[in-house]
């Protein structure tokens, strides 16, 4: 077992939010961006949740998970794959077991209970192609980890609030120690992906967050920070609310540091602001000529391996705008400049070769075109 990084390991000066261990913690990502039945529409920015959040959770300057303890599942996982790096993980966390999902939530045909569809999820099968919530719930159970932390970005998460993470379900309450729950959406609302942007509404707003923080809370960014803080601001924007459900103090579990805190102490590091760019770079970013703007990806790609964090901030702030905003050609470029020097967990994929006959994204498809649907058969959009 790697050894823990003792900086990222305090309690903070109030002694209430406290950070998980990171060698003593697991996280299992899934998101499902792709599916083969062709009544489930693909949803290519689910590709990039799992991924861009394994990418916060390991940068030791924010999560500080050991990357080698964060597992993201393949695109084209099934549920026994996926239950294979739930169950590794129950069984391996002591402190934090983390479980996210982000992708088409669907109801069971007589009892509505929740299942979490996968590639080859066909709605007419779900028992058998689908992996239920319940299954989720028993690895929770199965664990001996303090603190359970479930995370679910889909259509009817919210019904997860109401199926209680606890031996004898109660509606509503989850009474398990140390168990978290945060659904993107009530139980009768879906998920969003809204146009031009990187992620799903939801996780587009909890990586800004986790990213860049918040002057409300304290050094550590804790489930209930981000709880309150994602509330508001999708109530804001007249997106589904989030819904949560913690047991005792699970919600003052610190899972990020707040890069906006204002009384630094010796432990927290400094708050790193974003360099200026030069002149000719931004005219570059700024012109009309895409291959111009190519040149400029590419000079701000070398940025990212500069010793100096405010260059290498400033460059990961721009490429990133330019992957969520700007033509196919230059957007690529700027996908592949983060992807080449990210710092990415070890285990971010199962090693095994993609199936023969998955089905590719279909990247030429706009967000904003995908209808999403409550219930199979059902178009909401």
């Amino acid at each position: 077992m790697s050894a823990a990084r003792p900086e990222m390991f305090e309690v903070t000066p109030e002694e209430s939010i406290r950070r998980a261990d990171p060698a003593r913690s697991r996280i299992v990502l899934i998101g499902t961006p792709a599916y083969l039945d062709p009544g489930l529409p693909d949803v290519p920015v689910i590709d990039n949740n799992a991924v861009d959040l394994a990418m916060v959770l390991t940068d030791p300057a924010l999560g500080g998970f050991l990357p080698e303890h964060c597992a993201v599942a393949p695109r084209w996982a099934g549920v026994e794959q996926v239950g294979d790096l739930l169950m590794q993980a129950a069984e391996e966390a002591e402190d934090l077991l983390l479980f996210y999902y982000s992708g088409h939530g669907l109801l069971g045909p007589r009892r509505h209970e929740l299942y979490l569809s996968l590639a080859g999820t066909r709605p007419d099968r779900l028992a058998f192609t689908a992996l239920p919530f319940d299954a989720m719930r028993d690895a929770c159970l199965a664990s001996r980890a303090t603190n359970r932390v479930v995370i679910l970005d889909s259509c009817f998460s919210g019904r997860a609030i109401g199926e209680t993470l606890a031996a004898d379900a109660v509606l509503g309450q989850l009474d398990v120690t140390g168990t978290y729950t945060l659904a993107s959406a009530p139980a009768n609302r879906t998920a969003l992906a809204l146009p031009g942007e990187r992620h799903t509404a939801f996780t587009e707003r909890l990586l800004h967050l986790l990213r860049t923080g918040t002057p409300t809370a304290g050094p550590l960014l804790s489930l209930g920070d981000i709880y309150r803080h994602l509330r508001a601001r999708l109530r804001s924007e007249g997106l589904p609310e989030p819904q949560q459900r913690g047991t005792e103090t699970a919600d003052l579990l610190g899972l990020a540091r707040n890069r906006q805190f204002a009384g630094a102490s010796p432990w927290t590091p400094a708050v790193v602001e974003p360099a200026e760019l030069p002149r000719e770079l931004r005219a570059g970013l700024d012109s009309g000529y895409p291959r111009l703007r190519a040149a400029a990806v590419e000079e701000l790609a070398d940025w990212l391996t500069d010793r100096d964090p405010a260059k290498v901030l400033a460059a990961r702030l721009a490429l990133e705008e330019v992957a969520a905003n700007d033509v196919p050609l230059v957007a690529q470029a700027a996908r592949a400049a983060l992807e080449r020097h990210a710092p990415r967990p070890t285990a971010l994929r199962i090693s095994q070769p993609e199936p023969q006959g998955y089905p590719p994204l279909r990247q030429e498809q706009k967000v904003d075109d995908l209808p999403y649907f409550d219930f199979p058969g059902q178009q909401t959009k």
